[in-house]
């Protein structure tokens, strides 16, 4: 009987052994279903992932091809791509492809706001094995060169290698190319760094009128005023102290450094197309100065190859650029540059509360000031129509609601389109297009 039930449990005992090792089994092999499944989903996925973006890579190349076209000697630059991303502010343009790529179901080309900024997005959709995956790629050069010295920028006004920053009422330093939200908006949307500094390069000299000087600098002030119908190179320091009229076209080159105390300098045309070449070679701390009186009104292009340039409007009105070459060499304290070690600055003393400048400031090395005075009642009024190209950019205003009055009036002009000088292009081209992926 005893070896009868041992047998028994024998039985009993491997039936049960057999029961779990059969439930194992069958859950390593689910296991394995469902990593297999798993493996080949993702292998589909990553598949089809590679069909969107060589549906999207393609479609770059053409796009980039199709805007260089237009930009091109065939086309009118600017204003036939103007069209073309108009017409995607309200159609998506979907890209037909002959041979078609196998999986690709579709690509679309749009406008799409990134950062505050318009971008062209292309939106690459494709299937392998029944996964689908799309990818999202976005696409933007800002910049285009012209025939006329000038490249074209349709974006946010205030462009820093460094530091874009403003000075509130109560001397803080705000930074401008970061998102700091308050109940006045986004600061961001003003500024942005410049990244690859190569695409501003230092203004070439060699595409100004080339001097004629040699020997030694006039030691004594050349003073100027009247009429200049024909180029002129000034071999020392330069004071303009009385109403000057230029021919059209004319351009006037300063070997020394150049003071301006006249109320009025224009073309005898409607423009500002006088050009005032400032070398600067006995290497002044201060190689243009600009002053008029006020309700003066200077109509004229600036290009300082070094040294800091001063421009002091009391009421008075400065039509044209400023480009300057210096480079920003001074201290940083806490994070900002010191102010009395700016290349370049625009300002109004406290008394005419009025700044008003027509023009564009491209000094790519340059700490740049543009503001009333550092006095807490201060309330100038900054009329700025351009934008601002610097290593450190400052916004001095301290009236709060003025100060955004101007920072959001070129921002808005900002975004029209605005010329720069730099170098001498001889054909439209596209610079610097940048592209990448995002989520989506």
């Amino acid at each position: 009987m005893k070896t009868h039930l041992r047998n028994g449990s024998t039985l009993v005992l491997v039936i049960l052994v057999f029961a779990v090792l059969m439930i194992f089994a069958s859950f390593t092999l689910n296991f394995m279903v469902n990593e297999n499944k798993q493996a080949i989903y993702h292998e589909n996925a990553t598949k089809a992932e590679y069909i969107a973006m060589n549906g999207a890579d393609v479609v770059e190349a053409a796009l980039l091809s199709h805007l260089r076209t237009l930009f091109g000697p065939k086309g009118t630059g600017v204003k036939d791509v103007n069209e073309y991303l108009d017409s995607l502010k309200e159609n998506k343009q979907e890209v037909i492809f002959s041979p078609e790529i196998e999986g690709l179901d579709k690509v679309e080309i749009s406008l799409a706001k990134i950062n505050g900024m318009d971008v062209l997005a292309i939106d690459s959709y494709a299937n392998y094995n029944g996964v689908n995956k799309n990818v999202r790629k976005i696409v933007w050069s800002e910049f285009v060169k012209s025939t006329d010295d000038k490249i074209y920028y349709n974006g946010l006004p205030l462009i820093a290698k460094n530091e874009a920053f403003r000075v509130t009422n109560k001397n803080e330093y705000v930074d401008l190319t970061i998102n700091n939200d308050d109940k006045k908006g986004k600061y961001d949307i003003y500024a942005q760094k410049m990244g690859d500094s190569s695409v501003f390069p230092l203004y070439d000299f060699n595409n100004a009128p080339q001097p004629t000087w040699s020997g030694a600098m006039q030691t004594e002030t050349i003073k100027i005023s009247g009429t200049i119908d024909e180029n002129k190179f000034y071999n020392g320091n330069v004071l303009v102290n009385g109403p000057l009229t230029v021919k059209e076209g004319v351009s006037i080159s300063v070997r020394g450094n150049l003071i301006i105390n006249a109320n009025i300098i224009k073309s005898s045309n409607t423009g500002n197309d006088i050009n005032f070449y400032v070398y600067n070679e006995g290497n002044q701390e201060l190689a243009l100065k600009i002053e008029p009186p006020q309700a003066g009104e200077v109509n004229a292009n600036f290009y300082v190859k070094s040294g800091k340039t001063e421009i002091i409007l009391k009421k008075a009105t400065l039509v044209g650029d400023i480009v300057s070459n210096d480079s920003f060499k001074g201290n940083i304290v806490n994070g900002y540059p010191n102010q009395n070690d700016y290349n370049v600055k625009i300002t109004a003393d406290d008394s005419s509360k009025k700044i008003d400048f027509d023009g564009s400031i491209y000094a790519p090395n340059a700490y740049i000031i543009i503001g009333g005075s550092i006095e807490p009642n201060d309330k100038n009024v900054i009329n700025h129509n351009g934008i601002i190209v610097g290593s450190y950019i400052e916004i001095n205003g301290k009236n709060e609601k003025k100060d955004y009055d101007y920072l959001d009036q070129i921002y808005e002009n900002s975004m029209k389109g605005i010329e720069l000088p730099v170098g001498n292009p001889t054909e439209f081209n596209i610079l610097n297009f940048k592209s990448y992926y995002i989520d989506y």
